[in-house]
């Protein structure tokens, strides 16, 4: 029976593992995570076959390796697994940060290990494998950024893992996806981060945390993540992260010197512009003047990445011919017909 290793069994590890035998892959699930004990939760929770206690021996024979754990916790780990991982081995991750990730095993995995990176875009209300559902992924976007000399089959298992367990996958490069992160991703975490920051630090807040209700509580929430994960989410995405904060900071800027000069139109026009922003984002509807540009879709990419882009013209409708050659069709297909 192949195997499939989970290393790091917090809720997105136990979730995986839960989603996966949801799937019944076939594959021997097998977790490992430093925390003591949280293996063996997992397990509980029905998320693992079996909860190793040593890591080199929860490698052996692994045949795709999936990395759960913090971002900041995966270099080390990479350069562990190197010489343990057997040849043809997959090693993809959850991280919220792909380029760092993808430097790290390009340097660390040798030749005969493929990895691929991942980035489930979900949430969990609860931390631990008391937070897992295996219902997390059913319709989640997930990117999926490859290394570049990953193999195709290595690939192929992500994509399969991927929607096997209900999810969607989404190719993209490493910084095209550290980009938009900062942005949606991060951004928010640091703000969440610093109205708690701002706020608690006041001498009023004893009672000023009375009157905080769910608009204060909403705006925080981010800051209730595990703070390892967030500074490792930072550190690993930094030019992107300031570049979305100068730019917050010059929205905050113009907000302030619109109040303090007492401009309303600006204001509302601040306000009114966010508010149709928004409306648009959830009902999923572009700006008017974003151009529609075609993008492939996975099934699309997975033939260009399998087959190559001749044969998935060929596939998808046929290559394009010159006129002449069509000519040159007709006037046989006319020959034939005489005879």
């Amino acid at each position: 029976m192949e195997r499939i290793t989970i290393v790091g069994t917090g809720a997105i590890g136990t979730s995986l593992g839960m989603a996966l035998k949801k799937a019944k892959v076939g594959a021997e699930l097998i977790g490992f995570d430093i925390q003591r004990g949280m293996a063996e939760r997992a397990k509980k929770r029905g998320g693992l076959d079996v909860a190793a206690n040593n890591l080199e021996k929860a490698l052996e024979g692994a045949k795709l390796v999936v990395l759960a754990t913090p971002v900041a916790a995966m270099r080390e780990l990479l350069e562990f697994m190197g010489p343990v991982l057997a040849d043809g081995a997959v090693v993809t991750d959850t991280g919220g940060t792909k380029a760092a990730v993808l430097e790290w095993a390009g340097k660390s995995l040798p030749p005969h290990v493929s990895f691929v990176g991942g980035d489930p875009l979900v949430a969990t209300e609860r931390s631990g494998p008391e937070g897992a559902s295996m219902t997390i992924f059913q319709g989640a976007l997930y990117p999926i950024c490859p290394a570049k000399n990953a193999h195709q089959d290595a690939t192929r298992t992500v994509f399969e893992m991927v929607e096997g367990v209900g999810a969607k996958p989404y190719f993209m490069s490493a910084p095209e996806h550290d980009t938009y992160a900062a942005a949606v991703e991060h951004l928010p975490m640091v703000l969440s981060v610093n109205l708690m920051a701002s706020a608690s630090n006041s001498p009023a807040w004893r009672e000023m945390h009375k009157m905080a209700s769910s608009p204060f509580r909403d705006a925080s929430h981010l800051a209730s993540g595990d703070p390892a994960t967030n500074l490792g989410l930072m550190e690993t995405n930094r030019e992107n992260l300031v570049y979305w904060i100068d730019e917050t900071i010059k929205r905050l800027y113009y907000t302030r010197t619109s109040l303090l000069e007492g401009d309303t139109k600006k204001l509302q026009e601040l306000l009114a512009y966010a508010y149709d922003a928004r409306a648009r984002w959830i009902a999923d509807v572009a700006p008017a003047s974003e151009k529609k540009v075609d993008m492939p879709n996975a099934g699309q990419f997975m033939s260009q990445v399998f087959l190559g882009d001749m044969i998935t013209k060929q596939v998808q409708g046929g290559l394009r011919k010159d006129p002449k050659d069509t000519d040159k069709d007709k006037s046989k297909d006319k020959r034939q017909k005489r005879v």
